[in-house]
């Protein structure tokens, strides 16, 4: 099955092509389109040893000049000292404004190469090739690029898209199962932000991983949302960070701890929370939505190693919270909603709730 999306923005659109066994195209597919005169495979450590051989022999068998640059695998190559390294390297093997980046794994490589593709040399083209479900259906799309701070996640970034985005579910295959789960985090957030027919489809079926249908339906939200609100100025984008102001805030406290959409799935039970006491969401939706996540094996509750006051602390300098505190909260399974009836003692609250074992 072959599948494409658009996603039209003012400025920058661009296609999203979703097939099975696409990366056995990619250098017919580069040649064709021609995003760049040279390209620079930006990968990490796992992924490169699936798939980073393999692309580079294929382009360099059609003539296509390619290099790949290896980061860490983790979350803490999300930083400015990486990304220097990286713009160190490109400009030593002679990269210029006519090369294009390939960003080819999950989202730690795809908001890090982003983010170098818009200022390496004031912006060069690049490309997503997502590698995990997370990429694949969520932060691949949207122009959403950055790296972390020691005072939170994503707080260095800027708006810039790529010029197409190819995905492989295949590559999901390769996948190890805890990576598998948390990317399902971010397939329920969608279903429960917006969508009530997937949360129904995702309870009764349990799918052990996306197929081509899923990943396209998944991408449609998320490029519906992006067309509607490219820079989160409208308040429409916020939605998606559902279960995101606190999960953020884990991952900030420890990166090794948790994976993204492990740490969304506790900010997620947290905003469950809120909503059943500020927006009236039903406790008997929200045991859907925990019973749902935790088929995933995903977790809900917080360690207690993990203090409240550090990560109030994280949360204060959250950029959503610039002009007061706006939280993404449930009306039921399908609608959200910002809401500005969220305190800091509600959120502490919320927090603390997290604590405890869920009753499931």
């Amino acid at each position: 099955m072959s599948t494409s999306i658009s996603i039209n923005l003012k400025e920058s659109s661009y296609k999203i092509h979703i097939k099975e066994n696409l990366l056995k195209e990619i250098a017919e597919q580069l040649s064709e389109q021609k995003y760049g005169q040279k390209y620079a495979i930006i990968t990490d450590s796992n992924v490169n040893k699936h798939y980073g051989e393999f692309i580079l022999n294929q382009l360099r068998e059609k003539g296509i000049e390619t290099d790949v640059f290896i980061i860490p695998a983790g979350e803490s190559s999300k930083s400015i000292h990486q990304v220097e390294i990286l713009c160190e390297a490109l400009i030593e093997k002679g990269y210029h404004r006519n090369s294009c980046l390939i960003a080819l794994g999950g989202g730690v490589v795809g908001d890090i190469s982003g983010f170098i593709a818009s200022i390496f040399l004031r912006g060069i083209a690049y490309i997503h090739i997502p590698t995990t479900i997370v990429s694949q259906v969520d932060s691949s799309i949207g122009g959403k690029t950055g790296v972390n701070l020691s005072k939170g996640k994503n707080l260095i970034g800027s708006f810039y898209h790529p010029k197409a985005i190819l995905i492989d579910p295949k590559t999901l295959s390769s996948l190890p199962q805890k990576i598998i789960n948390e990317g399902f985090a971010e397939i329920i957030k969608h279903s429960c932000i917006q969508d009530f027919e997937l949360f129904k489809y995702l309870e009764q079926n349990l799918p052990s991983i996306p197929d081509t249908k899923l990943i396209h339906h998944n991408i449609k939200i998320k490029a519906k949302i992006v067309e509607a609100d490219e820079k989160e100025t409208l308040g429409i984008r916020q939605f998606l960070n559902f279960g995101h102001t606190l999960g953020h805030s884990i991952e900030a406290n420890n990166y090794h701890h948790f994976f993204h959409g492990e740490a969304i799935s506790i900010g997620m039970r947290a905003a469950l929370y809120l909503s059943e006491k500020i927006t009236q969401l039903s406790p008997a939706q929200s045991q859907r939505i925990l019973k749902l996540l935790h088929h995933y094996n995903l977790p809900l509750t917080l360690p207690k190693e993990i203090s409240t006051k550090n990560l109030l602390k994280i949360m204060q300098r959250d950029k959503k919270f610039q002009e007061g505190i706006r939280y993404v909260l449930l009306k039921e399974i399908g609608k959200a909603t910002l809401s500005e009836k969220v305190t800091w003692e509600k959120i502490t609250e919320a927090i603390e709730h997290t604590r405890l074992k869920p009753l499931l």
